[in-house]
């Protein structure tokens, strides 16, 4: 006799023995049923976060922080946006090889700018005397 045959042999044994009701066998295959339709509504729900998509245009969020200053920022085809904490900060737009222009930040804290170049650097300087500059950022989208 072989591991097959020998398991075999005792299930056989164990369902006389010990059988499973039907009610937990019933539940079971509405347990399957039910994942397979949730998989099917999810991706149905995913294919739904896509359309209307034109591009696959990336988001890049990053977030600097250094002494009292805060900024978050979003870079997506050449335009960045972001979230200065203290808003009362002043901020610089530094692209290389180019003069550094000043951004406009609202009450709130809030900036936006369209950026023409490769890469380029946000200056923060805070009412305290705090002044950061960010690394270069990259403009470029991923490919």
């Amino acid at each position: 006799m072989n591991d097959d045959e020998l398991l075999a042999a005792v299930r056989e044994a164990m369902t006389a023995m010990d059988p499973v009701p039907a009610e937990v066998v019933d539940r079971a295959h509405r347990a399957l049923t039910w994942d397979v339709e949730l998989a099917a509504l999810l991706e149905e729900v995913e294919s739904l976060a896509t359309a209307g998509v034109r591009s696959a245009t990336t988001v890049q969020d990053r977030t600097f922080e250094s002494g009292d200053i805060e900024l978050e920022v979003s870079i997506s085809s050449g335009r960045i946006e972001g979230l200065v904490d203290p808003p009362s900060a002043m901020l610089s737009l530094v692209v290389p090889g180019r003069e550094a222009c000043s951004l406009d930040v609202d009450d709130s804290g809030r900036f936006a700018v369209e950026v023409d170049g490769l890469a380029a650097a946000i200056v923060v300087r805070s009412e305290t005397g705090t002044t950061y500059r960010t690394p270069l950022l990259d403009l470029l989208p991923a490919i």
